[in-house]
């Protein structure tokens, strides 16, 4: 099975560094891009984990790259913005965005590193759920499928016992019928033990 792997998407080469030194330890595989476009670019041949994003870079910038990934629950990855240049405005708009965490630059590794564990965490309890969830949902749907098909068999099971009981009634009839009939023939006949001519003195 291949190592995790993380997109870090920044402008400055020392951070690019830095997390790259940070990671590798932790046996993540490493992706890099020097802004948005280039990291849009990247994703199309890639899956990563994590991106890891900055929000202040040339070309395209962090919020505009989000806007562009459209980032969705079901995606495969988790974003972690990682900037010096934040306000309450502009994180709002990470958050409704989707990203999972949002760390201050200067950050510690430890910091980092417990961010990407939790997204990669995250992402793999949700996906679990969603699993559990459609094979609930399946199970029921094959629950009504068996009930469903139980139930005709039942009705088919009663209509079965029903013309066997008439047939067996029809039956009966019928064979009292030809007793009644062999009777009335016999004494239409005159064989009865009153009519035999022997039997007279």
């Amino acid at each position: 099975m291949s190592n995790p792997s993380v997109l870090v998407i920044d402008d400055d080469i020392a951070v690019r560094e830095a997390i790259s030194a940070g990671l590798r330890q932790e046996g993540y595989d490493l992706l890099f891009a020097e802004n948005g476009a280039d990291a849009l670019d990247v994703l199309k041949g890639a899956t990563p984990r994590v991106v890891i994003l900055d929000l202040k870079m040339p070309v395209m910038d962090g919020l505009e790259f989000l806007s562009n990934l459209q980032l969705k629950p079901s995606d495969p990855f988790s974003v972690v913005v990682l900037t010096a240049h934040v306000d309450d405005e502009s994180a709002a708009a990470c958050f409704k965005a989707g990203i999972s965490a949002l760390i201050k630059k200067p950050f510690t590794l430890n910091e980092l590193r417990g961010a990407v564990q939790t997204a990669i965490a995250n992402r793999e309890h949700s996906q679990l759920f969603k699993e559990m969830l459609i094979e609930r949902v399946a199970g029921e749907v094959l629950q009504d499928k068996i009930s469903q098909r139980l139930d005709v068999l039942g009705k088919y099971l009663q209509e079965l016992a029903k013309l066997q009981r008439k047939a067996t009634n029809t039956g009966e009839m019928g064979l009292g019928s030809e007793i009644d009939d062999s009777l009335e023939s016999t004494e239409l006949n005159g064989s009865g033990p009153d009519t035999d001519p022997s039997s007279k003195g």
